[in-house]
Parts: C-alpha cells; sequence; structure tokens
C-alpha cells in the first residue's frame, strides 16, 4: 500500500486506488495522480471538482514509515487551496497473517483562511488480515467546521471504519468500504459512509472507478433561540482516479 495512513480513509476517492499497488523495494515511494473528486470519509473536499494528489513515504527500518502528502481541496466559502498531510506510522507485523498499526497524522491548508475544517491533528489505529481485511480507529480531538469557520464549531471525531479488498486476477481488485463518524458534540451529528471500488493495474498505473454513498448530515445549534437545524441528503456518487506509482 502507497501510503499506510491513507488505509483509514476508505471512503476517499482515491484511497482505494493507492492501497492496490505494492510495496516497493526501496527504502522511499510514492504516488501521484488524478481524481474526478476528493472526497474524504465521505465528504467532500473539493466541492465536485478534480482533485491533484501526491504522495512521498519513506521506512526507516523495519517498523516506521514516515510521509508527506498533498492534495487540492476547495472550501465550502469557494477558496482552492493545497492541504499538505505529514504521518508517522509504527507497523507490527504480528504473524504471517495479521499485522496492525499505530499512527499520527497533521493535516495542514496552505492558506490561513481554510483552517477551519482543513487544519487538525489526528490519532490512528488499524488491524489487518493478509492485506485483504482493514478494521481501523481515528481520532482527532479538536476539528472545525468549514461552513462555519474559526473559531466557531470546534468538535472531537471518532471514526471507525473497516474494508474488504477481493482480489480478481489479471490486475483488478474489487473494494468495499464501510464508515461511521461521531462528533463530541453539536452542531454536527453522527453520519455514516460506504465505497465500493473496481480497480486496476496497468504496470506502474493504477485505475480506481468507485461508487461513494454518504447518509444525511445533520446539524443543529443549540446556542440559536430557538435552536436551528438543517440536514443535507444523503448523497451518491461516482469517481474516477488514476495514479502512477513511484
Amino acid at each position: 500500500m502507497i501510503r499506510a495512513a491513507l488505509a483509514i480513509a476508505i471512503a476517499s476517492g482515491f484511497v482505494g486506488l493507492v492501497a492496490a499497488a505494492p510495496a516497493r523495494a526501496g527504502p522511499c515511494s510514492g504516488a501521484l495522480g488524478l481524481s474526478s473528486e476528493s472526497i474524504y470519509r465521505g465528504i467532500s473536499q473539493s466541492e465536485g471538482r478534480p482533485s491533484a494528489f501526491g504522495d512521498l513515504h519513506c521506512a526507516l527500518g523495519q517498523d516506521w514509515m514516515v510521509g508527506l502528502g498533498a492534495n487540492a481541496i476547495r472550501a465550502p466559502s469557494g477558496r482552492s487551496d493545497t492541504q499538505l498531510t505529514a504521518y508517522l506510522d509504527r507497523r507490527w507485523r504480528l504473524d504471517e497473517d495479521w499485522s496492525a498499526k499505530l499512527g499520527l497524522i497533521h493535516y495542514e491548508p496552505m492558506r490561513a483562511g481554510n483552517r477551519a475544517g482543513f487544519q487538525y491533528d489526528e490519532l490512528n489505529a488499524a488491524l489487518g488480515w493478509r492485506g485483504r481485511w482493514l478494521l481501523a480507529f481515528a481520532w482527532s480531538p479538536r476539528v472545525g467546521n468549514a461552513y462555519i469557520g474559526d473559531p466557531a464549531g470546534y468538535n472531537g471525531w471518532m471514526r471507525i471504519e473497516t474494508t474488504w479488498r477481493q482480489p480478481l486476477g489479471a490486475g483488478f481488485s474489487m473494494d468495499l468500504g464501510l464508515g461511521h463518524a461521531h462528533p463530541s458534540g453539536t452542531p454536527p451529528h453522527d453520519y455514516r459512509y460506504a465505497n465500493l471500488a473496481l480497480n486496476a493495474a496497468i504496470g506502474d498505473v493504477y485505475l480506481s472507478i468507485n461508487r461513494i454513498w454518504t447518509g444525511p448530515l445533520r446539524f443543529r445549534y443549540e446556542a440559536l433561540d430557538p435552536p436551528f437545524e438543517f440536514t443535507f441528503p444523503a448523497r451518491q456518487r461516482w469517481v474516477g482516479s488514476v495514479a502512477w506509482v513511484f
């Protein structure tokens, strides 16, 4: 898998694509690619627009990995930006079939005006079986609300995700992923998301077609008098991605 930290982002338009790639023999490797839309954990990061992405990571001995990623984003306000991602993973090989990891990630937009919703830290853990089944947990203690702006609307977020990969032969595979997101408080509420992907490997080029479902997104603002509530309806979207792995 190209980036270990991406394993916990099963509903992104390019996660299945990146996860399909084999590990490289050298200490460093990465990927460059383009997605028709950047959808991360069921939420669009590019407001329906194409998004370029890249990743470079290096193994530090047998057990550690450090990396830096970048992807094009677009805030709900309409501001375009690039979000940088720095991550550090500690990995364990439990036996021939099972593996695990703990990771730290920092997300940082390049424009200060986009920090609400795009600047935060995350602690994650994952358990995997034979590179096919994955169970992952992610905790972010303080995430801003991109629809309100800084400093209002901060919450912690816990996300639980699982994904299954089914090899189909001849370089093809399918992914099925499910996720649940739980905030520490309002205005946002719990929501669910899912991803079904068909992946293809052609040499060092990886293609992915995803069908992504996001449940209703409900917000309730208790501080207002009277309280104000609105809901974004459930959505289903097609997302295509291509990446070159090096």
